[in-house]
């Protein structure tokens, strides 16, 4: 229902996975990851590891930070292309919903 920042320098690859999906999409250069992780999670399962493997300290010369804005479009574009054609054509109707969702949720939670 948001952006799922699941972050990579935590992550772990087994290579044959990596290679069997292409490797890294060269054309996407801020949500790389994110369509990384969508393709591998289409090949086979993600495991969740109960230690920390990695940390991430965002700061302003981030990419990321730097770009936010282009970030969160170039991931929505990401996740948009793998989704399946019906969900593609419903998503003006869903869509707002589920970020109307979010946004009750969030305030909610925020009490």
């Amino acid at each position: 229902m948001g952006h799922n920042l699941m972050l990579q320098p935590g992550c772990l690859y087994r290579r044959t996975a990596v290679e069997a999906i292409g490797g890294l999409d060269h054309t996407v250069r801020l949500a790389f990851d994110v369509d990384l992780h969508r393709r591998l999670l289409k090949h086979g399962r993600a495991h969740y590891v109960p230690m920390v493997l990695g940390e991430v300290r965002p700061h302003a010369d981030s990419l990321t930070v730097r770009h936010r804005g282009e970030s969160t479009e170039e991931a929505d574009m990401v996740l948009i292309r793998q989704m399946p054609a019906w969900a593609r054509r419903t998503r003006p109707v869903w869509f707002p919903a589920s970020c109307l969702l979010m946004r009750m949720t969030a305030k909610l939670g925020s009490r």
